[in-house]
């Protein structure tokens, strides 16, 4: 059975207009996957990503050395 890692917690955006989200305390955890309207728009180790803007429905996941992405 996969695991799944804990969710991401914190995501909101920042005074500057960034997405910024709680570090996850998984020892597992690799990186971040980040979603608008459902669909990746990118990965990162960083915990903000600058969107400039760009309205729509965010959700940030993480993925741990396994691959497996949480809910």
């Amino acid at each position: 059975v996969d695991r799944i890692p804990p969710p991401v917690t914190g995501v909101r955006l920042n005074d500057d207009g960034a997405l910024v989200w709680d570090a996850a305390t998984d020892p597992d955890h690799v990186y971040y996957r980040v979603y608008r309207e459902g669909r990746q728009i990118a990965s990162t180790i960083a915990t903000r990503l600058d969107i400039a803007g760009q309205k729509g429905a965010y959700a940030v996941r993480s993925v741990d050395r396994w691959g497996n992405v949480s809910e």
